[in-house]
């Protein structure tokens, strides 16, 4: 069983690189090992660069908020 849940996760994962390689504008690949403030800036900044008039619409203490 086990066996098989790896192989589940480990296509997964091939599935989600492909998918960031062939589409990186809408997929970006994140080390999930890394520390969680690490991961949040990383989301952020990968918000502010493709969304540039985000930023412009929070105060430095504001962040999304998602529902």
């Amino acid at each position: 069983m086990k066996e098989k849940s790896d192989e589940f996760h480990e296509r997964m994962i091939g599935a989600y690189r492909e998918l960031a390689e062939n589409e990186p504008r809408r997929v970006i690949l994140i080390d999930g090992r890394i520390s969680p403030d690490t991961i949040e800036n990383q989301i952020w900044n990968t918000f502010a660069q493709r969304f540039s008039d985000l930023g412009k619409h929070q105060t430095p203490k504001t962040k999304l908020q998602t529902p």
